[in-house]
């Protein structure tokens, strides 16, 4: 029989030939594979690399730099705004870094698997070319990263069961069964399904999207990620402004209902487990107030940072190179960790590509940020009535607080799904702002930007 890694060859070699066929004659539906295969490409089996993992890979990766090279060759325009010019910049120049990791020792595969992580962000300008076009292109795109969040909470469904084979007995077992890679999807699914239920005119879409919702609470509980759950608390009121007094009661009188609800149930079902899901989480919330001998993951991240640092102070401009270890105490393990990843991201860009390439990266998150707020602030002046369009840009405004906190606390730039979190949150600001401005320029105009006939409730 052919081996096993010589047959998953061929298999990514077919599938990198098929996503390249797709991609230049159906766009849409090369992308909508992409998204679909996202939890392969994400899931991380902590044992090296899985056959899922470097099929999904070597289509979602390699169809990319096939596009990459065809639209440059083709004399394509990537720049359409400022932010757009900056992350060109910042992927262009960041191949120098290859650079200053040779100089330092670090391995040519191991920076370049890193630095091809990074790559990924230029899927932000095929999915805001194709998807982009109307608002009938965007709600496509939509389902799609829909269906792509419920194969991720379906992969934690299944993660979560087969740690949890053995029973519970202790507080710190729930901890340990806990899944946590998708959760920061999960509150971007939550944030987006609020404003667009209240847009959504039909009774189907509206049951459809609240328990999308429920699906993904869900996940954001079953992480006990106490910073998602902080965010995701930051970022509804930011929502609250832009919604009528009846629409904010039924989110309060909701909540209300569902923690009540959840909590009869799952005490009447388990009383044991909830009693132990309650102690976590008191636990967890407790340890948050004891910086020093008590958070360990604090103490963790304090020690990474501090470590860093003396790399940072040596290399200010252009940084240690991607890869580049960090030698520290992790409380967490009771070991000294040697690794390339720092949990605070912030540290983590200015270790890797010094100052100038991290002022270039905070340029990009804070410039579409900035356009995010002046989006969503001429829809709280203007007050009309939801579109599809201002619905997503208000979620995008409440997902920054999430956002940030995951760059600070997870570090989002060296990890499959925290690159692609980047590239939603830009895909979906662009793309919104621009239908925004098309719905603008067609009231002025007097003339309608769709046909009603053709609009889909959903």
């Amino acid at each position: 029989m052919m081996p096993l890694y010589i047959t998953g060859g061929f298999l990514a070699l077919g599938l990198l030939v098929l996503g390249s066929y797709l991609m230049i004659r159906y766009p849409k539906v090369w992308l909508g594979a992409v998204l679909l295969v996202l939890v392969g490409f994400f899931a991380d089996t902590g044992v090296g690399l899985s056959a899922s993992e470097v099929v999904s890979g070597a289509f979602v990766i390699g169809s990319l730099i096939v596009w990459t090279l065809y639209k440059i060759g083709s004399g394509y325009t990537f720049v359409r705004s400022w932010t757009d010019r900056f992350l060109v910049a910042f992927i262009i120049l960041s191949v120098t870094n290859l650079i200053v990791a040779l100089l330092n020792g670090i391995n040519v595969g191991d920076w370049t698997v890193e630095w091809l992580i990074l790559f990924l962000l230029l899927y932000y300008f095929p999915l805001r070319e194709y998807f982009g076009r109307s608002e009938q292109t965007f709600r496509q795109f939509l389902v799609l990263s829909a269906l792509s969040c419920l194969l991720m909470l379906g992969y934690t469904v299944a993660d979560y069961y087969m740690r949890t084979q053995d029973g519970y007995i202790y507080a710190y077992q729930v901890l340990n069964s806990r899944s946590r890679l998708f959760a920061p999807m999960f509150v971007f699914g939550v944030l987006m399904g609020i404003p667009v239920l209240f847009y959504s005119k039909s009774i189907v879409s509206r049951l459809t999207l609240f328990v999308f919702i429920l699906l993904n609470l869900a996940g954001i509980l079953q992480s006990f990620t106490r910073t998602l759950w902080a965010s995701l608390l930051a970022g509804i009121p930011l929502l609250i402004p832009f919604f009528r007094l009846r629409q904010n009661l039924v989110i309060a009188a909701t909540t209300v209902a569902l923690g009540i609800s959840v909590f009869t149930i799952a005490s009447i079902v388990n009383p044991r487990i909830t009693s132990l899901v309650v102690q976590l989480i008191e636990e967890r919330f407790m340890s948050s107030t004891q910086l020093s001998g008590g958070d360990f993951s604090f103490e963790t991240r304090v020690n990474e940072v501090t470590a860093a640092m003396k790399d940072i102070r040596r290399y200010p401009l252009g940084g240690a190179g991607l890869h580049a270890k960090v030698i520290s105490w992790a409380p967490i393990y009771s070991y000294t960790n040697e690794a390339s990843f720092i949990h605070i991201g912030y540290v983590y860009l200015l270790h890797k590509f010094g100052l100038g390439l991290t002022l270039i990266m905070m340029t990009v998150l804070i410039g579409f940020s900035i356009r995010n707020i002046l989006a969503a602030y001429r829809i709280f002046k203007d007050r009309k009535d939801l579109t599809l369009a201002r619905a997503i840009t208000i979620a995008m405004l409440a997902m920054q607080p999430t956002l940030y906190a995951s760059i600070f606390t997870a570090e989002l730039f060296d990890q499959r799904y925290g690159i692609f979190i980047l590239v939603f949150y830009f895909t979906f600001i662009e793309i919104s702002s621009s239908l925004i401005n098309k719905e603008e320029e067609s009231a002025n105009s007097g003339k309608p930007l769709i046909n009603p006939e053709n609009v889909i409730t959903a």
